[in-house]
């Protein structure tokens, strides 16, 4: 088969790209271990979000014509956001496969599929880390873009305060288990009927390491196992205060000054079902129009004369918190 013809193939159709950028195994990010997401797909590429004594969340859709009852007891505000569109785009050149075949084949169809591997690896790997940007952001409670502008700001969207506490790491006399349970007491307020199993704080790893070895921890755990508490590495969690694991996170550099959290902040956020939604709105393409949205999709378009393929790998989705409050942010000074 002629690399013309191979570029021309089903394999390079939108439906056979996106399926199997679809099946590629999920790759880690560093959002998890630290907050569960609950993701869906939906048909529009704005999401109806409804804020209602201070909580956030998709409006239910209805069959047209349908009529409901208002409540006047509540106050209800209903605002449309545009799930933001991530393209990210490649090639793969004629050049790049000529001559080129698999060891102990001369098989052009596969030396031509190695390469577009290869390349949906790749994408697929920017694409997530869009994505752990983005909730990181919803856990921060801002949606910011690429050059650090910002795109969504939940709490300036809907009014509502930061739940946020400040502890100075350099006084010895505070107790930082008390601190930690009034973080939660904060969490637990906001967070009313949903049912929660424990708290997880996030750390930048500097913090971190000055939280482990501030006095009261050691004071605290110095009788723990002979001590063992202050010998380990506790970098992946430790528990304080019953239900409250403190981990640390290792901050990416995002660029234009963007990190998944700021150096000096830190994070408690509850493992409550429901809490953190991730919506994918479809493709930006006739075949994707009016379907419920994938994580990603990909395309490609013939070159000119054969020679090679334009390849584009993209992401619509928007993370955010239902309860943007009961996120609650530590500052340290």
């Amino acid at each position: 088969m002629n690399l013309a013809n191979v570029f021309k193939s089903d394999v390079f159709s939108f439906m056979s790209l996106t399926a199997a950028i679809n099946l590629l195994p999920p790759q880690p990010t560093s959002v998890d271990g630290f907050a569960t997401f609950v993701e869906s797909g939906i048909n529009t590429t704005t999401v109806s979000v409804e804020e209602k004594d201070g909580k956030i969340g998709v409006v239910k859709s209805q069959p047209r014509g349908f009529i409901g009852r208002g409540q006047s007891s509540t106050k209800r505000r209903l605002r449309k956001f545009d799930v933001p569109h991530y393209p990210e785009f490649d090639s793969i050149m004629a050049s790049e496969v000529q001559g080129v075949r698999q060891f102990g084949s001369d098989n052009t169809m596969e030396s031509v599929e190695a390469k577009l591997a290869e390349k949906r690896a790749d994408l697929l790997g920017k694409l997530n880390l869009t994505i752990d940007a983005g909730k990181w952001g919803a856990i921060q409670g801002v949606l910011y873009d690429a050059d650090g502008s910002v795109l969504y700001d939940w709490f300036d969207e809907f009014g509502v305060a930061r739940n946020e506490i400040t502890i100075d790491l350099s006084d010895a006399t505070i107790n930082l288990r008390d601190k930690m349970i009034a973080a939660k007491r904060l969490a637990e307020k906001e967070l009313g009927g949903y049912t929660f199993t424990k708290f997880t704080v996030a750390l930048p790893a500097a913090v971190f390491d000055e939280f482990v070895s501030h006095v009261s921890n050691k004071e605290a755990y110095d009788r723990w196992q002979d001590g063992a508490f202050l010998r380990a590495d506790n970098r992946s969690g430790f528990m304080i205060a019953d239900n409250i694991e403190v981990k640390s996170v290792d901050i990416t550099d995002l660029g234009n000054g963007l990190k998944t959290i700021p150096d000096d902040e830190g994070f408690m956020v509850p493992n409550a079902n429901g809490l953190l939604k991730v919506n994918y709105s479809p493709a930006d393409t006739l075949e994707a129009a009016n379907t419920i949205g994938l994580p990603y999709y990909m395309a490609s378009e013939p070159m000119p004369f054969g020679k090679g393929v334009e390849l584009q790998a993209e992401t619509n989705f928007l993370a955010y918190a239902e309860k943007p409050r009961a996120i609650v942010r530590i500052l340290f000074i």
